[in-house]
C-alpha cells in the first residue's frame, strides 16, 4: 500500500482514539482497519459486561488458585469475554490451551448458548469440558493432537463464517491468520500481540508497523529487524519489502481489526515479559542498558485508550495489587474479522506462508 493512505488512516485513527488534533505522529501508533461492531465500540456496552466477567474472573481464580501463568491475564480474559458476548459464534477454536483456564472461562462467557468448542494443544493438562453433549466437543490435545492448519475442518463444522479461533499457540500471528481465513473462518482473536520487533513470534501489530518504525525503534543493537515462529525457534531476516509484503497481506485478509483496550493504564508495560526480552530469548532489547525509558514511552502510545482513565479509578472495581500486576500481562490482544477466502484458497489445501 502506498505510504500516504497509510499515514492518512494513522493520523485519523490517533486523532479518535488519543484526541490528538496536531499531525506530529508519536512514535508508537494504535492499529487498526475497518469499523467495530456496535457492541465493542460502545463503551457503555463494555462497562456493562465488566460486572459479569469480574464475578466470573474470581471464581476462575478460586477454582484455579492461580495467575494462569503463561497463559492469560485478567484485561485480554476480558476483551476476549466481550468478543464472545457480542459475536456469540456458533463454534469456538482455542489453538494453544496450557492449563485450561480459558477454555473454562469461554465456557462461561457462553453458557447461554452453548457453542461447538474445539481445543487444540500438544499437551493434554487441566481442566477438562463439562459438556454433556459429546457432538459439540472436538479435543485434538495429547496423543490426539493434530495442528490447527491440519484438522479436517468440514468434518468438524461446515459454516466457519460465524466461528471464531483463539490464538494462544505462539505461532506467528500472520501465518495463522491466512490459515483461518483460507479454511473459511470468520472471525479470530490473538493473545501476545506484542509491539513490533517485540516477542517471540511475529504478531500482527508487527505485520501493521509496515515500514517499520516501531520494529527499528525494538530492534536490538546491531541486530536486523527478523520475523520469528514456533515459539522462537524459527527466525529469519526482514527487510523493507518483506514488512511491506506483510503490512499489505494484513490489510488484504481483513475488513476489520481491533486491538482490545487494558482495563487500567500501562505504569510498567510488559513487566512480564522482560525477564525473556532482556536474556534474549524473545526479540527486543538487549537488558537494562539498551530497553530504555523510550520504549515504555512507545508501548503506551501504541496502546488504545484503557477503560478506566487511571489506576485510581480502577482500583474501585478491582483491587489494586491485582491491576499492578495484570498492567504487565496487557499484549495488545487483537481481534479480526476475516474477508472470505478467495476462490483459489478454498478447501484445505493451504499455501505454503
Amino acid at each position: 500500500m502506498a505510504a500516504p493512505r497509510r499515514l492518512v488512516c494513522l493520523i485519523s485513527l490517533l486523532r479518535a482514539v488519543n484526541g490528538n488534533t496536531n499531525t506530529t505522529l508519536p512514535m508508537g501508533y494504535v492499529c487498526s482497519i475497518g469499523s467495530l461492531p456496535a457492541g465493542l465500540s460502545n463503551t457503555e456496552l463494555l462497562y456493562n459486561e465488566l460486572e459479569a466477567f469480574l464475578a466470573v474472573y474470581r471464581r476462575q481464580r478460586h477454582a484455579f488458585s492461580s495467575h494462569n501463568e503463561g497463559g492469560n491475564g485478567m484485561f485480554h480474559s476480558f476483551i476476549l469475554w466481550s468478543l464472545l458476548r457480542v459475536i456469540r459464534p456458533v463454534l469456538v477454536v482455542e489453538s494453544g490451551v496450557w492449563n485450561g483456564m480459558t477454555s473454562w472461562l469461554v465456557r462461561q462467557a457462553s453458557a447461554e448458548w452453548r457453542p461447538t468448542f474445539v481445543r487444540i494443544d500438544p499437551l493434554r493438562r487441566g481442566w477438562s469440558d463439562d459438556e454433556r453433549n459429546s457432538s459439540k466437543i472436538f479435543d485434538f490435545r495429547g496423543d490426539d493432537f493434530l495442528d490447527f492448519a491440519s484438522v479436517d475442518w468440514d468434518t468438524v463444522y461446515r459454516h466457519r463464517g460465524d466461528a471464531l479461533v483463539f490464538f494462544d499457540d505462539h505461532m506467528d500471528q500472520l501465518r495463522r491468520l491466512t490459515e483461518a481465513r483460507q479454511l473459511g473462518f470468520g472471525h479470530v482473536v490473538f493473545d501476545d500481540n506484542y509491539v513490533a520487533g517485540v516477542g517471540d513470534i511475529f504478531s500482527l501489530k508487527n505485520a501493521c508497523d509496515g515500514g517499520g518504525r516501531v520494529r527499528k525503534a525494538f530492534t536490538s543493537s546491531g541486530k536486523g529487524p527478523r520475523r520469528c515462529d514456533a515459539f522462537h525457534r524459527k527466525c529469519r531476516g526482514m527487510n523493507d519489502a518483506d514488512a511491506t509484503a506483510a503490512w499489505e497481506m494484513l490489510q488484504e485478509s481483513c475488513e476489520v481489526y481491533w486491538e482490545g483496550p487494558p482495563l487500567a493504564p500501562l505504569t510498567h508495560p510488559y513487566s512480564d515479559i522482560k525477564k525473556f526480552i532482556y536474556g534474549g530469548i524473545y526479540e527486543g532489547p538487549r537488558g537494562r542498558a539498551e530497553w530504555t525509558a523510550k520504549h515504555d514511552k512507545i508501548i503506551k502510545e501504541s496502546t488504545p485508550t484503557p477503560i478506566f482513565p487511571n489506576m485510581s479509578v480502577a482500583a474501585g472495581r478491582i483491587h489494586g495489587a491485582d491491576l499492578q500486576f495484570e498492567q504487565g500481562r496487557y499484549m495488545h490482544m487483537a481481534y479480526a474479522k476475516l474477508k472470505p477466502p478467495r476462490a483459489s484458497q478454498g478447501g484445505q489445501t493451504l499455501n505454503k506462508f
